[in-house]
């Protein structure tokens, strides 16, 4: 069999589809939208770089949205498969998520200072966390309405029903044709009611994330940083990985609500090496008011932390995306290691109780320096 090529401009076309910009911070209109980092560049992405291809470049995870029409249209039930791209710390973490003048409001929180653990800090961590998970949430949102109305205007715009209503009047080839051309008509009316299913049940996910983003909103204008939880572990050593990432975890405690649904803890992640104090952070946040986020909180805290280091990487090889590893050390890695980074991503973000087991433990891949 010949392989297709596929068609650049038919590519840039689709591409174009998934692609949204606009500014996360309150209010805000401005077009100058930029290609802000979710993690830093000059501190952190540029200490995990190393030379590939002759370009300073890191290792990068994300996720592809593989299309799932047994979902029904709801974005967060699509299928993921985790990708390893390479690319060059400017480009690295980006995402059209902020304008020119907002980008700024990180630099005295959490770029231009050294990392202090205060309440303001450890919320812009958070902040920019979000802000990255909910923008990429919008964009499959717009991508994938998008694709459902130009499906449903093509197969409209190439099928057309013939007027055939004098068939039945032929005898009984004529009544045949007049039931396959209504079975046809039934059919179209079939497929343009899941379209309709699939566009209702996206705008419901979309509007669950707006209710995230005018809460963000909120805290911003009024500084009010206690409406978000904080649970952080630090440690020497420096951890060639970096992550902002947003998961979601179930895990053996949680109860059911009032509706008899157990809903799973939202945990936003960030980890960042300091090499210039020998030490690597890991900040977890959630909602105040999410009961699961306060389980998983008190859980990680009680833990070891060796096991907190432990768990947290099991939450980003299952469940995470937008992370970051040196290139260097990743090329040390077994191909088993290889295989779980990318294999053990959940393969659909329906929520399961608890983490599979996995051998690979991000936080013991430490080295201090990187001559040898």
């Amino acid at each position: 069999m010949e392989n297709q090529q596929v068609n650049p401009e038919q590519l840039s076309r689709f591409k174009s589809m998934f692609e949204h910009k606009k500014c996360f911070y309150p209010g805000c209109e401005s077009k100058a939208i930029i290609k802000a980092h979710s993690i830093q560049e000059n501190r952190h992405l540029n200490y995990l770089a190393d030379q590939v291809k002759g370009q300073n470049e890191v290792y990068y995870l994300d996720d592809n949205i593989v299309f799932d029409r047994d979902a029904n249209g709801a974005i967060s039930k699509q299928r993921t498969q985790r990708i390893l791209h390479h690319r060059g710390i400017k480009a690295a973490s980006t995402f059209g998520g902020f304008c020119q003048e907002h980008d700024k409001i990180f630099k005295p929180t959490i770029e231009d200072v050294e990392f202090k653990g205060d309440l303001e800090q450890l919320f812009f961590y958070t902040y920019r966390c979000y802000a990255y998970y909910l923008h990429k949430k919008y964009e499959s949102y717009v991508g994938l309405k998008s694709a459902v109305n130009e499906a449903r205007n093509e197969i409209k715009g190439t099928t057309e029903i013939p007027d055939f209503s004098n068939l039945k009047s032929h005898g009984k080839i004529g009544l045949e044709l007049n039931n396959i051309l209504k079975g046809l008509e039934n059919t179209l009316k079939g497929v343009d009611g899941l379209f309709n299913v699939f566009i209702e049940k996206s705008e419901t996910e979309l509007f669950g994330l707006k209710l995230k983003k005018d809460r963000f909103d909120e805290v911003v204008e009024k500084k009010k940083y206690s409406e978000f939880r904080y649970a952080i572990h630090s440690f020497d050593g420096v951890i060639p990985v970096a992550a902002s990432s947003v998961v979601h975890y179930i895990d053996e405690f949680h109860q059911p609500s009032s509706d008899n649904v157990v809903y799973p803890a939202e945990i936003a992640i960030t980890v960042f090496p300091s090499p210039e104090k020998n030490q690597t952070h890991i900040i977890l946040g959630g909602f105040e008011d999410n009961p699961n986020f306060g389980l998983v909180f008190h859980k990680f805290n009680a833990l070891s932390n060796s096991k907190r280091e432990k768990f947290v990487s099991d939450l980003l090889i299952h469940r995470g995306s937008n992370i970051f590893i040196s290139p260097r050390m990743y090329n040390k890695f077994s191909d088993s290691n290889r295989s779980e980074l990318i294999d053990q991503r959940a393969s659909s973000s329906q929520y399961v109780v608890g983490l599979p087991e996995i051998k690979l433990n991000l936080f013991e891949l430490i080295y201090a320096d990187k001559s040898d």
